[in-house]
């Protein structure tokens, strides 16, 4: 069975030393440390492979040191400038890999390196104090007994990769294993055995013994051949050097096969007499003894598409199971976010989705809530916690619509993340961020136009739809590059006719008459932006018309209208 694969991240002039050392830990408890060294002299970008690596591991462990190490050429799309080591946990992250972060502070070892450049320094400072980090569960070491320490602790959680890779073998993988090794090992072999003939299953178990020494033969007989084609392909080469690579080539591979055999051998052993021995395991073992690899092959394909129909149903049942031990949690969860519980809230909806990353409901309610407390960092806080709860939610609400586009609530919400990246990104406003916040907004608009397209009476798909045209078309204003005044005003336009159309359908409603004044508002500045001071007027003598009379009858509404009205009064309330 294989072991749990660990990507260790760390920058590699720096901290290689203590990568090892912790390399060597994790290694004698159980586990396939991997990693990648980055010098910085690699040519092209390095991060497909990192994500392959990633992508490929249980977990993440990175330890944060001082150096900020190589970087990509260009900043990464989803994550900005980062040196490759941020981005490696970065991505795990994004990906809901288990991941771990260890500082190595005081006098933890540090290999020798030359000192990197000041604003390369500040840049893994800032990365030190970012949300990401500074969020996230870590453990800072003063030395490197310390640190060493803090790895050993970690069995708990180490653990729990374990049980869950384990699991997850005895599942599905089992008797994928047991086909991959059979293809490997007699890939070319050509048919040397004669089928024979039909026999009652039922009697040939009664009276089966396994013959380990017989399986054994016919792997070593399927390799020694597959060695002897590699050999003799290797007498066409061209030259003497590539005859003799091939010649190489060929006994490596066969050596290798031969070191797997044994374990190929136990793991027939279990499908034939095992606790969780099958009929199908039984038969596929009894094949292989007596008539050989290509017989057992043949057999299994036939069995596949049962198997697997099988295997499937049994992960949808013990998914489901498992969801509803954690539907309390996450119904906990939720009491913490109505609590103003956050950070209890946000590890509650990390721990549910660290045991189940594709639950579409976890999923949903935590992105959601990163939403919210992204808007309320982009007001109260620091853009930085607001960019960085905005990419969390925008990710998880991409994985929920890409597992189901045709979701109407998987569309809503990855329009929401849309709009909420770009209302981060104006107000942050760095080198490259008008083409991303266009880029935000107008998927945003896209998909809610879809939405109402298929609902066309919801007024709350119309509302939604009204506030994307707005948000583009405010940001195009403000851009002010060829062409934007014309875009912006469409939207702007089209924006306040749906209003108004809400407005007609439900004339007592304060939100509705707010979000007419809020578009004639917008109106009111492009068009005094643009010195159309009759036009300007217009609109705030319109907002005025329609307050006025509500808020004489009594209508409440939010302090920005009513201060709006305020200012309006004066100049239109003796007129």
């Amino acid at each position: 069975m294989s072991k749990p694969r660990i990507f260790i991240s760390t920058v590699t002039r720096e901290l290689k030393s203590t990568r090892q050392r912790i390399a060597a830990i994790l290694t004698r408890k159980g586990y396939e440390p991997e990693w990648q060294d980055i010098f910085g002299t690699e040519p092209g970008d390095l991060r497909d492979m990192l994500r392959r690596k990633i992508e490929s591991c249980h977990g993440l462990i990175q330890i944060i040191g001082d150096a900020y190490g190589a970087e990509p050429t260009e900043p990464d799309a989803q994550f900005g400038r980062c040196s490759y080591t941020q981005f490696e946990f970065l991505h795990a992250r994004a990906l809901d890999k288990k991941t771990w972060l260890l500082i190595a502070d005081g006098d933890c070892a540090r290999d020798p390196y030359t000192p990197e450049p000041a604003d390369l320094r500040q840049l893994q400072r800032d990365y030190r104090q970012s949300p990401q980090v500074q969020q996230h569960l870590r453990h800072t070491a003063e030395s490197d007994l310390a640190l060493d320490l803090a790895i050993e602790r970690m069995d708990d959680v180490l653990a729990e990769l374990r049980r869950e890779a384990r699991a997850w073998q005895r599942t599905v993988l089992r008797l994928a294993a047991v086909i991959v090794l059979l293809v490997g090992v007699v890939l070319g072999v050509q048919v040397w055995m004669k089928k024979a003939g039909d026999k009652g299953i039922a009697a040939v178990l009664a009276g089966q013994k396994f013959d380990a020494p017989r399986i054994r033969a016919h792997f070593v007989e399927s390799t020694e051949r597959q060695r002897d084609t590699d050999l003799a392909a290797a007498e066409k080469a061209a030259t003497a050097a590539e005859r003799q690579s091939l010649r190489e080539k060929a006994t490596d591979a066969h050596a290798a096969r031969l070191a797997r055999i044994d374990e190929a051998v136990a793991r027939f052993r279990e499908l034939e007499g095992g606790a969780e021995a099958t009929r199908v395991g039984r038969e596929l073992t009894r094949i292989l003894t007596d008539e050989g690899t290509d017989a057992a092959l043949a057999y299994i394909e036939r069995e596949k598409k049962n198997l697997l129909a099988e295997a499937d149903a049994q992960l949808a049942t013990d998914r489901e199971r498992l969801r509803g031990k954690l539907a309390p949690l996450l119904s906990a969860a939720d009491l913490l976010v109505t609590k103003g519980s956050a950070a209890a809230a946000r590890t509650a909806y990390r721990e549910l989705l660290q045991r189940d990353a594709d639950w579409p409901e976890a999923l949903r309610a935590y992105a959601w809530f990163l939403r919210d407390q992204s808007n309320q960092n982009e007001r109260h806080t620091t853009l930085a916690a607001a960019l960085a709860d905005a990419e969390e939610a925008h990710a998880l609400a991409t994985r929920l619509h890409t597992a189901d586009s045709t979701s109407p609530t998987a569309q809503r919400l990855l329009s929401a993340t849309h709009n909420q990246m770009g209302d981060v990104l104006v107000k942050r406003q760095q080198d490259g961020d008008f083409a991303k916040i266009e880029t935000h907004f107008t998927r945003s608009l896209d998909m809610h136009e879809t939405l109402l397209k298929a609902n066309p009476g919801s007024a709350q798909a119309t509302r939604s739809f009204s506030i994307s045209l707005i948000n583009l078309g405010d940001f195009l204003s403000k851009r002010g590059q060829p062409g934007d005044a014309d875009k912006a005003l469409d939207y702007l336009t089209r924006s306040l006719e749906l209003r108004e159309t809400l407005l007609k359908a439900n004339p007592g409603s304060a939100e509705a008459i707010s979000d007419v004044c809020v578009s004639h508002g917008k109106m009111a500045v492009f068009e005094g932006n643009r010195k159309n001071t009759d036009a300007a007027t217009k609109h705030y003598r319109a907002i005025y018309d329609l307050l006025h009379p509500a808020i004489t009858q009594g209508m409440t509404f939010d302090p920005f209208i009513v201060k709006l009205y305020n200012t309006l009064k004066a100049a239109f309330g003796g007129k």
